[in-house]
């Protein structure tokens, strides 16, 4: 994922990769400033090290090629604090459902958005889906992420989860990366849950006010994959993250079309709810001009 960084300093344009990815222009491309390496192990899904620097852990994929991508970056002195952009930029959910009740995370990493709910909507109910055995065990060791009351954590494909509506969602976050394959993108995004089939899938796991939240990395066909979410959705706002290589799209099922100056006052309200770290106003100031039914 990246350091921390306000977001109210600066914007990227429409150009990201992997849910953050640090990678040193230095060869070989280790993100070594993130402190030495404490643990590694290859799982079936990916090649994995974790980085300690003080009290923060770092969650890192390894490519073929040696390139570390950060994933998750957690201070367990405080695990509450988002300290990657792109996941405080996931939380552009709030601005469109302000007071969710139960919410799914597709791809639970270090667990970081978990922990940033547990603190500040402790009554949410979180199903966490993971496919990768080896990431939840490792979330546990290195990142104290256990399942509680209000979260339960499903180590299962997000395909065959979705396969059986079980419960909906108010917000559903779509966050699952993998070494990338033939069965991916280049990113590692699984293709099978890119599709248009697959995105309608969705609706009966929602809510009537429900949306969903993709976190987009960059790479050749980005655009086409949000023609897609915009194909399958009745309305969708697209988000540039600072600092990063990601683009966040919120999609909703309701054809109420919402004006910038509405997202910007519930983010002033969020701010004096909130003591998140960042700001919601912030956030909504980071809607990028789309030919979604947004009105100017």
């Amino acid at each position: 994922m990246s350091y921390p960084r306000h977001p109210r300093s600066g914007t990227l344009l429409l150009s990201m990769l992997i849910g953050l990815t640090w990678s040193s222009t230095a060869k070989p491309q280790q993100l070594t400033h993130l402190g030495p390496i404490i643990f590694e192990t290859e799982s079936t899904y990916s090649s994995i090290r974790v980085r300690k620097k003080g009290s923060v852990n770092t969650l890192i994929f390894v490519r073929d090629s040696g390139r570390e991508v950060g994933e998750t970056q957690i201070d367990l002195k405080h695990p509450e604090r988002l300290l990657i952009p792109y996941t405080r930029s996931m939380f552009a959910s709030y601005l469109f459902r302000p007071d969710p009740r139960r919410v799914l995370i597709v791809g639970l990493g270090g667990g970081a958005m978990v922990h940033f709910l547990r603190h500040h909507a402790p009554t949410v109910i979180i199903d966490a889906v993971e496919i990768d055995p080896t990431v939840v065990a490792i979330a546990d060791r290195f990142f104290s992420m256990q399942a509680d009351t209000n979260t339960t954590i499903h180590t299962q494909d997000a395909f065959d989860f979705f396969t059986t509506p079980k419960h909906q969602y108010d917000v559903i976050f779509m966050d699952a990366f993998l070494k990338p394959t033939s069965q991916t993108d280049t990113t590692g995004a699984p293709t099978r849950l890119k599709t248009q089939d697959f995105l309608r899938s969705l609706e009966p796991h929602l809510t009537p006010d429900g949306v969903v939240v993709f976190n987009l990395n960059h790479h050749n066909a980005l655009r086409n994959d949000v023609q897609t979410i915009r194909s399958a959705f009745q309305q969708t706002h697209v988000f540039r993250v600072p600092k990063s290589r990601n683009l966040i799209v919120v999609a909703r099922l309701k054809n109420d079309p919402i004006t910038r100056s509405t997202l910007r006052k519930r983010g002033r309200s969020l701010d004096h709810r909130f003591e998140a770290g960042f700001s919601f106003q912030a956030l909504a100031r980071m809607l990028t001009p789309t030919p979604s039914t947004l009105r100017p």
